[in-house]
């Protein structure tokens, strides 16, 4: 009887796996990928198999498929969209000297010139039906914008064209552009619905933006729309600059900043204001802003205010209120309020683990950037038991819940802003600014 030839499954390591993990996705696909690597900057896109959304973050070394809201590493990549199993994605990677991810310095990059890529259209009506009809945007604002060269209708694709000009002032240069389709699908393109692009070699750290009068006063939005919803419901601002990032970007802020300064000659002396989403990242933009943007006319002299526009910032579950009604009754010295407090701190009253502070404000909730945990569902009531047990056990009040974290978590000054940030969010509980709803939204119009 011949003998039966045994086979053996390769069993990689974490060490492995770890390595095959690190090879630099960015530079793998250009020269191994079977799709088509498209554009430059922190976030070219890969085109594959009928796959239009697929994003490449070159800073995370991390894929997204913004059309299917998912994303990972190189070895799912592979397996999702090369047609490899598992173990074949990491045989590939480790068989080879692939280039390790070394992370990505945008600034550092040299950047082309850019050069502005769209043909206009001589009518604007598909742009004003999306605008004023889809969008709600006022429409004298959008006659302002069409008038004075901020906002074009593409010949192609019958987009909006927001463009960049510089200083937001309408004989600025264009140094950059948004395209924004018009086409609204919430299941292709996601919570935004519609198609979106940045101009090539558009100016970093920039986005639309709008100057009226001399600017005493900033605002930040996360995408043109959010700008011009704003501006359509307090058309009577003036003295102001409205600014884009086109995301969430740190160096936007700065640089914007920078900019307004040196070419008005004027601090935002009236507050500078910050209209994110109401998600993990929008409030983890606004405590790094409250935290660094300290802007004072003299030495020592009075800041400008860092003011929150979140929108829906004060809305709580009906499903979160109960239950820390219901868990304040079986721990009385844990109040609802301060409940409440902990779960909006650490991860925006979230059914999961991410964190929604930027400083590492976690415990049972949340978990640490630094984590190796998955980012994912969690048992809130498990989690908020465990932390009014010891509220109750360490005879906690308002004023004391930074002892809910070790001692050595934070230096003296970084304490005093984790304290201002409870102080602020338990202040909308305690002096009842809050709406108790069925569903919290994340994004909308700021009134």
């Amino acid at each position: 009887m011949a003998a039966v030839e045994k086979k053996t499954v390769k069993i990689f390591s974490k060490e492995e796996i770890k390595k095959a993990e690190s090879v630099d996705i960015y530079e793998f696909l250009g020269a191994h990928g079977s799709g088509e690597l498209k554009g430059g900057g922190r976030y070219p896109k890969y085109y594959i198999k009928g796959h239009k959304s697929i994003v490449v973050d070159r800073k995370k070394n991390y894929f997204y498929h913004n059309g299917q809201h998912k994303g990972n590493n190189i070895i799912r990549l592979l397996m999702d969209y090369e047609g490899y199993n598992f173990r074949q994605s990491v045989s590939f990677l480790l068989g080879e000297e692939f280039e390790q991810h070394q992370g990505y310095d945008e600034e550092a990059e040299e950047q082309e010139e850019f050069k502005y890529p769209y043909k206009h259209e001589k009518t604007t009506e598909r742009v004003k039906k999306y605008l004023v009809d889809e969008r709600g945007i006022d429409r004298e604002i959008v006659d302002y914008l069409i008038e004075n060269g901020y906002v074009y209708q593409d010949k192609q694709y019958k987009s909006v064209v927001f463009a960049w000009r510089e200083n937001g002032l309408a004989n600025g240069e264009i140094v950059g552009a948004t395209s924004q389709g018009t086409i609204i699908d919430h299941e292709r393109y996601g919570k935004r619905g519609t198609a979106k692009f940045i101009a090539k070699n558009s100016k970093r750290n920039y986005g639309f933006n709008i100057t009226l009068g001399n600017p005493e006063a900033y605002y930040f939005f996360e995408s043109s729309i959010d700008l011009l919803s704003f501006w359509s419901t307090h058309k009577e601002l003036t003295n102001c600059r409205l600014m884009s990032m086109e995301g969430l970007k740190k160096n936007s802020l700065i640089q914007y900043i920078q900019e307004t300064y040196q070419n008005f000659n004027q601090l935002p002396k009236d507050g500078i204001f910050y209209g994110v989403d109401n998600d993990s990242a929008g409030h983890r933009l606004y405590d790094y802003a409250y935290h660094y943007l300290n802007i004072a006319k003299k030495k020592a002299g009075k800041a400008t205010p860092n003011v929150n526009m979140i929108p829906f910032n004060n809305q709580i579950s009906k499903e979160h209120f109960d239950l820390y009604q219901e868990l304040s009754q079986e721990f009385p010295e844990a109040t609802w309020e301060m409940l409440a407090t902990i779960h909006k701190v650490e991860t925006n009253m979230s059914n999961d683990n991410k964190i929604a502070n930027e400083y590492d404000i976690q415990s049972a909730l949340a978990i640490s950037d630094k984590s190796e945990e998955k980012i994912g569902p969690i048992d809130v009531r498990a989690a908020l038991t465990k932390i009014a047990a010891t509220i109750q056990e360490k005879h906690l009040t308002p004023e004391t819940l930074i002892r809910l974290y070790p001692d050595e978590k934070w230096n003296s000054t970084d304490q005093l802003f984790v304290n201002h940030k409870f102080e602020r969010v338990y202040a909308l509980y305690s002096e009842k600014n809050y709406e108790v709803v069925e569903t919290v939204q994340m994004i909308g119009t700021i009134m």
